[in-house]
């Protein structure tokens, strides 16, 4: 209600933690779904994982997500997008 209030984008810190494989991409429709419907954006951090395989069930979100990946070199951060179209 915050979020479509003041027009803030929602953010959820790991948002897999606590989520299997299937309910993640439950999870993932159900965040579509909201943002649709309420006009609102979501930011979910989700650390790569075999539960989120950029090349399985996560391409058919391709359209509704831009995903990032940090890359750590050992003296600084890179965050670059992923393709999912690749």
């Amino acid at each position: 209600a915050l979020a479509i209030y003041f027009k803030l984008p929602v953010i959820i810190d790991e948002a897999a933690n606590n989520l299997d494989k299937n309910h993640l991409q439950h999870f993932i429709s159900l965040i579509r779904e909201f943002a649709a419907t309420y006009d609102v954006q979501y930011i979910l951090s989700i650390k790569e994982t075999d539960d989120f395989p950029l090349d399985g069930w996560v391409q058919e979100f391709a359209d509704d997500l831009q995903i990032y990946r940090v890359d750590y070199d050992g003296h600084k951060k890179h965050i670059q997008p992923v393709e999912l179209y690749a």
